[in-house]
C-alpha cells in the first residue's frame, strides 16, 4: 500500500485531513482525525480511554462486568462521534487498518467514506454489549450494537454473523440471510466460510427451506470436515424432509453470490495431522 502525507487543510476546531491514500493504494479513502480545541492534529486514538478487552471477554459471564464504566464510555462516544472526521474504524496497528480499508472498499455503495482510526476497544465493547443483548433477548439493543460492531470492524465477519444471527432470532429471517450471504462472499478463511454456511442454513431451516439449507450444511462441511453442528443439522433436516407439511411449496430463496475460492481448510478444535 502506498500512502502519503497530505496537506492539511485546518481552521481552528474543524475536522482535518490526516492521510489521503494515493490511487496506486486502489483504496481511495482517507484517514481522518480530530483537530481538538488545543490544535493537535494527530491526537491520541480515539476510543483509547474504553475498557480494556482483556478484562471484559465476549462470553456470557462478562455480561454484568463493569456496567457502569460501560455505560460511561459509550456516554464519552456520543460527545465525541460528532467530531470524527469520517466513519469510525477500529484497529490495532497501521497494518490492521490497512485491511479495514480494503474491507471498506468492498463493502462500499457509491463514494468511498472518508475514515478515521478509532481503538480497537470501540469495536470489542460494541460485540460484547451486542453478545449481551442477545443473551438477554433485547432485540433492538442487539441490533444497535452488532451493527456498530460490524461497521467498526469490517474486515472481521463475526460480528457480522452474530449481527445475521440476531436478525434471524428478532424475525428478520430474509435480512439476516442478506448479512450471511455478505460473509460468504468476501470471508477469504475457511473457519468463517463453514460458519457462514452453517448460520445461512440455520435460517434456511427456520424458513423451512430444507433443501437449500441441506446444501448450506453440506457446503460447510466441504470446509470444516466432520463439523458436528453440520452433522446433527443434516440429520435433523433429513427427518424433517420426511413429514408432510407445506414447506415444498414455499417460493425456493435465492442464492448467495459465489463465494472466494477457500483452499484451506478449518482447523479450530482439530488435532493438527501427524
Amino acid at each position: 500500500m502506498v500512502m502519503k502525507t497530505s496537506s492539511p487543510t485546518t481552521t481552528p476546531g474543524s475536522r482535518s485531513s490526516a492521510f489521503q491514500l494515493t490511487p496506486k493504494s486502489c483504496l481511495l479513502s482517507r484517514a481522518v482525525a480530530v483537530k481538538p480545541k488545543g490544535g493537535k492534529i494527530f491526537p491520541d486514538v480515539p476510543g483509547g480511554d474504553f475498557p480494556d478487552p482483556d478484562h471484559i471477554p465476549i462470553s456470557p459471564s462478562t455480561c454484568r462486568t463493569a456496567i457502569d464504566e460501560r455505560r460511561a464510555a459509550w456516554a464519552r462516544w456520543e460527545r465525541l462521534a460528532p467530531r470524527l472526521g469520517g466513519r469510525p474504524v477500529s484497529a490495532t496497528s497501521t497494518q490492521h487498518l490497512g485491511r479495514q480499508l480494503l474491507a471498506v472498499k468492498r463493502d462500499a455503495e457509491g463514494r468511498l467514506p472518508d475514515v478515521t482510526w478509532v481503538s480497537e476497544r470501540v469495536a470489542h465493547l460494541a460485540f460484547l454489549d451486542g453478545f449481551c443483548a442477545v443473551e438477554a433477548k433485547d432485540w433492538k439493543l442487539a441490533l444497535q450494537m452488532l451493527e456498530r460492531a460490524a461497521a467498526l470492524d469490517p474486515d472481521n465477519p463475526t460480528p457480522q454473523l452474530e449481527l445475521s444471527g440476531a436478525l434471524a432470532l428478532s424475525g428478520q429471517l430474509e435480512e439476516g440471510l442478506r448479512v450471511t450471504d455478505r460473509v460468504i462472499r468476501t470471508a477469504d478463511d475457511a473457519c468463517s466460510v463453514g460458519r457462514a454456511w452453517r448460520k445461512r442454513g440455520y435460517i434456511l431451516i427456520e424458513m423451512q427451506q430444507f433443501a437449500a439449507a441441506r446444501t448450506a450444511y453440506e457446503k460447510s462441511l466441504k470446509v470444516d470436515p466432520g463439523n458436528p453442528i453440520a452433522l446433527k443439522e443434516l440429520a435433523l433436516i433429513e427427518k424433517a424432509m420426511k413429514q408432510p407439511g407445506d414447506w415444498r411449496t414455499k417460493p425456493a430463496p435465492g442464492q448467495p453470490a459465489p463465494e472466494q475460492l477457500t483452499v484451506t481448510t478449518c482447523r479450530e478444535g482439530k488435532p493438527e495431522d501427524k
